[in-house]
């Protein structure tokens, strides 16, 4: 049974929103890694991270949200996502940044304000063939001085759950259950719905691998890999669950939720743990076995040295024990 009313697109932006936040609400860790991929930079997991509040005031008091704004050991990242193309995208970005700034930008004394500029991204969950590779503004200036803005694009679509595993952007897994709406909302029969039942099933499928697999990597913890696919669950049910064909498919979280990803990877955690244990107590044996022949061939050089005293004070030469291999030399 088709869906008579399907998501309306502002509600559906709104979810994606939602769910958006919360995922980069996640550990530090995931985020570090995420940001890292995101925008090519090299973050240690032990950065400060914070999320600043995404909201500015303008002059006229109207209020400015952003998507979401990440703060790394005081460099800041704005990411803005999209359902589809939006021609001003990038005037709503220069607009937040100019409020940012008139807000928190910095008089060092001179009377001259400084904005530090955040790096910027737009991620298009469905970009089409007209969604632009960068969003541009060039600001004019008297004089015919010229300034271009530009802000890169993150088309989604062209992401499969491997490459989104690959290229370290594994908090964006949830969003590729996305890829049947529309062909879900256009179906005529049963049988195609069921099909692309199926389809979403096995992604579903890839998405809960990809996240165990991100654990492995260290690139999210083992309850960031839980909400990936809590989250997966949200937006299958807020997209599908009205059809019926899909609903006949919701066995499939039956045995996915009860992947207890934490039980998981504190049993591996106790197995590396058990390794890295047996590995210290063989260095320390190895360690306790060095010290013992450096105190043996300290014994063994005073005893030396102590007998060559006696021989020397019994009026044996020392060209004599030289001779004998007691000495290096007789000088």
């Amino acid at each position: 049974m088709k869906q008579r009313n399907p998501p309306a697109q502002r509600r559906v932006l709104q979810l994606f929103d939602h769910v958006f936040k919360c995922l980069m609400s996640l550990s530090d860790t995931a985020v570090i890694s995420f940001i890292n991929a995101l925008f090519s930079t090299s973050y240690l997991p032990a950065s400060t991270v914070s999320r600043p509040s995404p909201e500015t005031v303008e002059i006229s008091m109207r209020r400015t949200l952003a998507d979401m704004v990440i703060t790394i050991n005081g460099d800041s990242y704005l990411i803005e996502t999209q359902i589809s193309n939006d021609l001003h995208m990038g005037v709503r970005i220069f607009q937040y940044i100019m409020n940012e700034g008139r807000s928190r930008g910095r008089d060092t004394g001179d009377h001259v304000i400084r904005i530090k500029l955040p790096q910027a991204r737009v991620i298009y969950w469905e970009p089409t063939a007209a969604t632009p590779e960068r969003e541009s503004i060039v600001f004019m200036f008297p004089g015919g001085e010229e300034y271009r803005y530009e802000v890169p694009s993150v088309k989604f679509s062209e992401y499969t759950v491997k490459g989104l595993e690959d290229e370290g952007l594994g908090l964006l897994l949830p969003f590729c259950v996305m890829k049947y709406r529309r062909e879900a909302e256009r179906a005529e029969s049963g049988e195609e719905r069921r099909r692309l039942a199926a389809s979403v099933e096995s992604l579903v499928e890839e998405v809960v691998g990809a996240a165990e697999r991100s654990v492995e990597r260290g690139s999210m913890g083992a309850a960031d890999a839980g909400n990936v696919v809590l989250f997966t669950r949200i937006l299958w049910e807020e997209l599908y669950q009205s059809y019926t064909e899909f609903k006949e498919e919701e066995r499939m979280w039956e045995h996915i939720k009860v992947v207890d990803f934490d039980s998981l990877w504190k049993e591996r955690d106790e197995a590396k743990r058990q390794v890295d244990e047996a590995k210290r107590q063989a260095e320390e044996a190895i360690r306790q076995a060095e010290e013992t022949r450096r105190q043996a061939e300290e014994e063994l050089s005073r005893e030396r040295e102590a007998a060559i005293r006696k021989l020397l004070k019994a009026g044996v030469s020392r060209e004599q024990l030289a001779t004998a291999g007691l000495l290096e030399s007789a000088e």
